[in-house]
């Protein structure tokens, strides 16, 4: 699982995956108020629709339309997804900040799942594929108990680390993307403070959406992800009003400015 970024394409018939679960009742005021601030001052957060930065839901369409941004295959964009969807996937949400003048973006996600055997399988899958995966550098323990990881990569001359864990019936991942070598010190207290912030159970905690609002708020996305499509043809927008359930964000990518971040799917 790698943390990262996510696009807001999000609304066209064509990214709509089959299968693709219907639109989440969760509050995301909720899900958001679980990702907690940056420790250390200078970051500043990415707003929604900023060209090369994530913040807000995320789902699978917004997944889907990242790595198709990033020209990442149907059969590679398939192999992230599926377990997705095959585990229950509900919903998620990101955070993402950056340095000013510096190349280097910090990431917090969380992903929500139906039932707690769904975020705890898609954690294991997560830590299994980055061992294998070309990138990975080393991992470490967060010392957040069973299944919890954390991971060293790098891509060209972007690095990451990231830390990763499951409690209850979500995933929650922090990293950072950068130009330099980074170790396991750059996340852990970050890490740490968003470990503290999670509840045991999102979806027996959080507050849900009204009816009628769970309507408006599935109209707005798709006129968002419209004028996305039709306004910004060419301009990286992962809005990330969609769900950093956070997939594996663009490894293969060597040159990127701001350093990417990826995706919130282990």
């Amino acid at each position: 699982m790698s943390l990262a970024v996510c696009a807001v394409a999000a609304a066209t018939l064509a990214l709509l995956p089959v299968g693709a679960p219907p639109t989440s009742t969760i509050d995301p005021s909720y899900l958001r108020s679980i990702l907690p601030d940056p420790l250390q001052s200078g970051w500043i957060e990415a707003t929604a629709g900023q060209p090369g930065y994530i913040d807000g839901l995320v789902d699978l369409n917004t997944m889907r339309a990242y790595y198709e941004y990033y020209h990442q295959t149907e059969a590679w964009i398939d192999a992230q997804l599926n377990p997705l969807q095959q585990n229950g996937f509900v919903t998620g949400y990101e955070r993402q900040w950056y340095q000013q003048g510096q190349k280097e973006t910090l990431t917090e996600a969380v992903t929500v799942f139906a039932k707690p055997s769904g975020a705890e399988s898609i954690l294991a899958q997560g830590a299994s594929r980055a061992a294998s995966h070309p990138s990975f550098e080393g991992s470490f323990d967060p010392g957040f108990g069973p299944g919890a990881y954390g991971l060293l990569e790098g891509s060209g001359q972007v690095h990451f680390v990231e830390v990763w864990f499951a409690k209850g019936d979500a995933t929650y991942g922090a990293g950072i993307a950068a130009y330099r070598a980074l170790t396991p010190t750059d996340i852990l207290d970050q890490a740490r403070k968003l470990y503290a912030s999670v509840p045991p159970n999102i979806q027996i905690q959080a507050p849900a959406l009204p009816l009628h609002a769970t309507a408006a708020h599935t109209t707005w996305m798709i006129v968002i992800a419209g004028l996305w499509l039709t306004v910004g043809a060419g301009v990286f927008s992962p809005l990330i009003a969609a769900l950093i359930v956070v997939l594996r964000t663009q490894r293969e990518q060597k040159q990127l400015s701001p350093a990417p971040s990826k995706v919130a799917n282990p």
